[in-house]
């Protein structure tokens, strides 16, 4: 992992959280280290759009048999596999429509399986990752579970005032308020690249020592 990310302050993190970004575990050491450096400098992060999508689209074939493998994806892959397949094909409202929401299913299954008992809210939702792990998955753990829980809840489950222009997130493409325009390349290749890093934390919450 870069280790650069660990460099980071609170007004850097809040900087990539403002805007929906956040140092993937999928994405190469080059862009990783290049996020970071323009989280620190207030630079525009979205200049590495299209790195990202580029590397997103390569590595998709990688990417869909990982999810595969992943009992928890199982009930969810076939609309996966239907989104992945519209962002190849640069159908990005689509991908993104399709994705956004699915993220949430896979939370709710993950949630169901450890907390059957439980309503899942959306705080709930969000530290289900956090929790599964116990103490195996160290706050300075590669997969930040820590960092992408605070991004869950501050980016993906992000939410909105009516009547003023909502980001997209989970609430605002449930709710029909989200911008058609950042139904976009950008948050279509995030989308992919938060079910990527989901699926290590279960794969790593899920081992044995």
């Amino acid at each position: 992992a870069n280790r650069s990310v660990f460099s980071l302050g609170e007004t850097e993190w809040k900087a990539l959280l403002d805007s929906d970004w956040f140092p993937f575990v999928s994405l190469p050491k080059q862009i990783l280290k290049n996020l970071v450096g323009r989280a620190k400098r207030a630079g525009d992060i979205d200049l590495l759009v299209p790195e990202v999508v580029k590397v997103v689209r390569e590595r998709m074939p990688n990417m869909l048999e990982h999810w595969a493998s992943v009992p928890e994806f199982a009930s969810h892959l076939d609309l996966v596999k239907h989104a992945a397949a519209r962002f190849l094909k640069r159908d990005f409202i689509s991908a993104v429509a399709i994705i956004f929401p699915r993220i949430e299913g896979i939370l709710r299954s993950i949630f169901a399986i450890l907390s059957p008992t439980d309503r899942p809210s959306q705080n709930r939702l969000a530290a289900t990752l956090l929790h599964s792990g116990g103490t195996e998955l160290h706050p300075y753990s590669w997969l930040l579970p820590e960092r992408f829980y605070e991004y869950l809840k501050e980016s993906y489950f992000a939410d909105f005032e009516p009547g003023l222009p909502a980001k997209l997130s989970r609430h605002s493409i449930g709710h029909g308020v989200a911008d058609q325009r950042e139904f976009n390349e950008k948050h279509a290749a995030i989308g992919f690249l938060i079910l990527d890093q989901i699926s290590f934390l279960i794969r790593r919450s899920n081992s044995t020592p």
